[in-house]
């Protein structure tokens, strides 16, 4: 039924402080325009006046002052502004706001997840005694190379750096040569 106003949606490219959306995006406040139709700053309102489209009213999605979106509905009649609506669509941007973070993390979690295993350097999680409590693919091999290893001073060294970096309590870069790798 809205075809074309879709469409001009779609292919018209806003600026801050342009049509509807421009201005919430610009000022980070829910706004309401009474009749699009008459409004001079609203791009689309001879198509809007052809689909008999009048009332709108804007809102932001946001959090922590992060601007991720709006949204924009419109209305066959002409309104007044609708101070106690705005309100609740606000509430309502802002818990969209919230669950679009909550969405963003879930996404990091499983990136940074998959990074121990996709990472071609050792990875070792290890408990104050030295016990090994995490080991990726990488860190097996030198694990191993290490248990294999003739020259005691190597094991020593190892054990000394992981003494040394629960002592500090610093997270340290130590290098151990093992098998001609460091």
């Amino acid at each position: 039924q809205y075809t074309e106003f879709i469409a001009a949606t779609d292919q018209t490219p806003l600026k801050k402080d342009q049509c509807l959306p421009g201005r919430v995006w610009d000022t980070g406040q829910p706004a309401w325009v009474p009749d699009v139709v008459k409004d001079p700053n609203f791009l689309r309102a001879t198509i809007a006046a052809k689909e008999h489209l009048h009332a709108a009213f804007a809102f932001p999605i946001h959090l922590h002052g992060t601007t991720y979106g709006i949204m924009e509905f419109f209305c066959y009649a002409i309104h007044e502004p609708d101070d106690s609506l705005l309100q609740q669509m606000c509430a309502v941007g802002s818990q969209f706001g919230q669950f679009v973070e909550r969405v963003l993390t879930q996404k990091d979690m499983v990136r940074l997840a998959k990074f121990p295993e996709e990472t071609p350097y050792p990875i070792i999680r290890l408990s104050r005694d030295g016990t090994v409590l995490y080991q990726n693919n990488p860190a097996m091999a030198l694990l191993a190379d290490l248990e294999q290893e003739t020259a005691r001073a190597q094991k020593t060294k190892w054990q000394q750096l992981i003494h040394d970096a629960f002592l500090s309590q610093e997270i340290q870069r130590g290098e151990i040569v093992c098998n001609q790798r460091y």
